[in-house]
């Protein structure tokens, strides 16, 4: 199968209809010409490039890429995204909230779950208040610096 792009008068939900139907195996690639602007790569007035940075930068931090180098960052880190994804409604106690996995898993031994528990809680107070993109902003300018931010790994044997 050779992947076509959609013509102007095609619908993205025809098209995936289409290919489930002949239970041929799909992706769905998103390609737009984008145009940088500022000094770091998330800047300008491109919403939808922003909201991909940061779930990119997210999953990095997540899957242990992004190594930080304080448990204060981790925390911080950890706290927007809880606020980010589910705001009012974080669990009151300590094992619930360590049970979500905002942590990620290559530092969440390293301290006790209460203690990781006390941290997000005390990162995400003011938080709640905050529109989603500007948490993506924060989230964002922390990581920023960070020289694996972007870069890809390939297992090889």
């Amino acid at each position: 199968f050779t992947p076509i792009p959609l013509r102007s008068k095609d619908y993205l939900g025809d098209s995936l209809v289409w290919q489930s139907r002949r239970g041929r195996k799909y992706k769905i690639v998103l390609k737009r010409k984008i145009f940088l602007s500022g000094q770091h790569q998330f800047e300008g007035q491109d919403l939808l490039f922003r909201r991909l940075c940061f779930l990119q930068a997210v999953d990095e931090f997540l899957t242990g890429d992004l190594k930080m180098e304080t448990v204060g960052e981790v925390a911080k880190l950890a706290a927007i995204w809880i606020v980010h994804r589910i705001g009012r409604d974080m669990p009151a106690n300590a094992e619930d909230l360590m049970k979500l996995s905002f942590i990620p898993s290559h530092v969440k031994e390293q301290l006790k779950t209460e203690y990781w528990a006390s941290l997000l809680v005390q990162h995400s107070e003011g938080l709640i208040e905050i529109a989603r993109e500007v948490l993506e902003v924060m989230f964002l300018e922390i990581v920023q610096g960070n020289p694996m931010l972007g870069s890809h790994w390939f297992h090889v044997n």
